[in-house]
């Protein structure tokens, strides 16, 4: 019997993420230049490749799926020198703020100003938790204004057109009376306006995310009572908006009351 030749090491994902994968789960370097990889479990040990494991690693780490999925829109060049940063058509590089609001878990304020990546942050969330939660999610993108989710729409629907894989493919795609998609796996999205009372939200039951953006124009109480009420048992929300200076606001009070 011929000995198997050792799989290549060549991962998209920078070797630290494999290593410290393998580390965590018993899985030594040594075993994988042997050509055994393997994942332990109750019925054994089962043998795994390079894509297996930057798959298991995605699903826990979304800043590691970003870079594997999604593809830059454009390219980024320096103001000053004109040298290109970011390639368009590269892996999503997160800045560091960036991946920490992406690994970040529970509810969340997110209050920011402009290009700072909230768009990115809610189409990775909602796209990630499309792809990998146990299941399947059944997640809502809320907002002010149709301008406001043409936007994020407009994001996911190209990285779906670069990455038909996400979620086991669009299996169907509605425009009215909300947004939505459905995938192959099961899970879902819809998009939703608040209106003037939010009742668009109710009749919506989502988990595990709920994403909520420009929130500071939200002016209405009753707004944010639907919202929490849409969202299951376990659901966490993210709300984001740049603070518009109205100390009166629903969104106001919220910053005031929350735990930095």
């Amino acid at each position: 019997m011929k000995k198997a030749n050792p799989p290549a090491l060549e991962s998209r994902l920078h070797f630290s993420y494999i290593e410290r994968w393998l580390v965590k789960n018993g899985v030594t370097v040594d075993q994988i230049e042997e050509g055994k990889p393997c994942w332990p479990t109750a019925e054994g040990r089962v043998p795994l490749t390079i894509t297996d494991i930057e798959r298991l690693i995605s699903v826990k780490d979304p800043v590691a799926w970003a870079w594997l999925n999604l593809t830059e829109r454009d390219s980024v060049t320096d103001e000053e020198t004109g040298d290109v940063l970011i390639q368009k058509g590269a892996p999503w590089a997160l800045f560091k703020k960036q991946a920490e609001m992406a690994r970040a878990r529970g509810n969340l304020i997110i209050e920011c100003g402009a290009e700072v990546g909230k768009t990115r942050d809610i189409v990775l969330g909602t796209l990630w938790e499309v792809d990998c939660w146990p299941g399947g999610a059944n997640d809502l993108i809320a907002a002010d204004s149709d301008i406001t989710l043409a936007e994020i729409w407009s994001e996911i629907e190209f990285q779906l057109d670069a990455n038909p894989g996400i979620g086991g493919g669009v299996v169907s795609t509605s425009g009215k009376p909300f947004r939505s998609m459905e995938f192959g796996n099961g899970s879902r999205f819809q998009m939703r306006l608040c209106g003037h009372d939010g009742k668009q939200f109710r009749g919506g039951h989502f988990s595990p995310g709920l994403r909520a953006d420009e929130v500071a124009k939200w002016k209405n109480q009753q707004q944010f009572n639907e919202l929490w009420r849409a969202g299951k048992p376990g659901c966490h929300f993210r709300l984001y908006s740049t603070p518009d200076g109205d100390y009166s606001s629903p969104f106001y009070a919220l910053c005031q009351r929350a735990v930095t």
